[in-house]
Parts: structure tokens; C-alpha cells; sequence
């Protein structure tokens, strides 16, 4: 177990009735200095197509805005401190196609994790979209 990774579900990024979006997970990976936007899903959809398209536009600005808000930065400078990723967790026949979508998008730090490394199709439910 990984003690240095703390996961927030359902994390409110932006501020209410202006800009909000509230991805599957926020992860932080206190050793590393790095924060995850972290969705999961069974079938990428054009929600997701247009979260990788204005992650580094939209979301690291906030993301890091709010850690720095929460007090989460152990420096001076903040925003210098913590990296922005994204992290898909996908069907294995999906990740090719996300993984060039970011690198076409221009996201500059990410990660996709085969979601059947992580649970038996047969467990996917009406939760993961």
C-alpha cells in the first residue's frame, strides 16, 4: 500500500455557479509533488474527449489554485511546486486512442491504467460511464 497517495472523491474544482467540474477522483502523490485528475470509465465519452482537450487550459490552472487555497503546498511558490496530471482509468482497447488525444491536446503530464488491472469487468456497473 502506497501511503503517500491520498485520494478525494469527487473533488470540486472551480468555485460553485461559476466554473465547476467535479472529476471521478483527485489524487495526490505527496513524494512526488504531484496532483491526478483521475476519471474512470468503461467507455470514453465526449465528456472526457473534451476534459482531455481543455485539461491544460482549464483544469491545471485551477487544480493548483485551490491546492494552494487548501493550504496543500509546502513552499514559498506554489504553483511551481505541484505537477497537474491526468489519469485515465479505461477499457485496455481504449488507451491508444486516449492516450494519443493527450499528447495531441497538449497534456504535459499523464498516465492511463488499464481499468481491468483494477477490477473484473464483470464488477463495472452503472457507476463508471
Amino acid at each position: 500500500m502506497d501511503r503517500g497517495l491520498f485520494l478525494n472523491p469527487q473533488y470540486l474544482i472551480g468555485k460553485l455557479g461559476v466554473w465547476e467540474a467535479n472529476p471521478d477522483f483527485l489524487a495526490l502523490e505527496f513524494p512526488e509533488g504531484r496532483a491526478w485528475m483521475v476519471e474512470v470509465t468503461k467507455a470514453p465519452r465526449v465528456a472526457l474527449l473534451n476534459k482531455i482537450r481543455d485539461f491544460e487550459k482549464d483544469y491545471v490552472p485551477r487544480i493548483k489554485e485551490q491546492l494552494e487555497t487548501h493550504k496543500v503546498p509546502r513552499s514559498e511558490n506554489p504553483a511551481s511546486e505541484w505537477t497537474i496530471g491526468l489519469w485515465v482509468f479505461a477499457p485496455k482497447a481504449t488507451l491508444a486512442n486516449l492516450e494519443s488525444r493527450m499528447q495531441t491536446a497538449g497534456v504535459k503530464t499523464s498516465k492511463v491504467t488499464p481499468l481491468e488491472d483494477t477490477m473484473a469487468p464483470s464488477a463495472w456497473d452503472e457507476r463508471f460511464r
